[in-house]
């Protein structure tokens, strides 16, 4: 009787074990399955990152070009560049004209032949008679009817002190046979009035000689008269 209690309750606590290690056993398969299945939704949630990563820069590659650009800069060194060239041009043909010119302007200086012996004499003699500041003594050889202008011509040399002195310049004579025709500025002390006038001297027994009508008349335009 002894050995069969024994043997029963034996077999209670063996059934007992197997109970609990079978429970054992199905509480250790749940956490293995649960593993397996928050690997599944890893995966899955990675698997979607990358494709919405992939989407994000399939959408951001064409916003990387900018081929646009380029144009509107090529443009403005088009519109920049024409605008440049156009205003140094007229400069440098301005430079060139004006260096041109002074060339011109020397050259005649340069070749200008000097005055021959005559019409230096011719010259001479010019600026001799009407100089109101030279003797009248001088004078006389070159002047017409000295005699009788030597009042005119002390009237002509008082009016003169009034711009210290008039006296005519001359710069060019042509000579044509007896009579020479000079070139000649008029001077005010030494300020020139005018330039590039013109008056005719004659020749009179081998002395280059003015006329009392010449004479005269540049008197008058002093303001100073000949007296008759």
């Amino acid at each position: 009787m002894m050995a069969e209690r024994i043997g029963g309750r034996l077999l209670a606590v063996l059934l007992t074990l197997g109970l609990v290690a079978a429970a054992c056993g199905s509480d250790d398969s749940e956490p293995g399955t649960a593993a397996t299945d928050s690997g599944s939704e890893a995966a899955e949630s990675s698997e979607s990152a990358s494709a919405s990563a992939s989407a994000s820069a399939s959408a951001s590659e064409p916003a990387e070009e900018e081929p646009a650009e380029e144009p509107m800069e090529d443009e403005a060194a088009e519109d920049e560049a024409p605008a440049e060239e156009p205003a140094e041009e007229p400069a440098e043909e301005e430079a060139a004209e004006d260096e041109a010119a002074m060339e011109d302007e020397e050259e005649p200086a340069a070749d200008a032949a000097p005055a021959s012996e005559e019409e230096q004499a011719a010259m001479d003699a010019w600026a001799l008679v009407f100089d109101s500041t030279a003797v009248f003594a001088d004078k006389a050889p070159h002047l017409e009817d000295a005699a009788a202008l030597e009042a005119s011509n002390e009237a002509y040399a008082a009016g003169g002190e009034n711009f210290g002195g008039i006296g005519l310049a001359p710069s060019a004579a042509a000579v044509d046979g007896e009579v020479a025709t000079v070139t000649y500025d008029v001077l005010f002390g030494e300020n020139p009035a005018y330039s590039d006038l013109t008056g005719e001297i004659a020749m009179v027994d081998g002395v280059w000689v003015v006329s009392r009508e010449t004479y005269c008349g540049f008197l008058a335009s002093a303001r100073t008269p000949c007296q008759e």
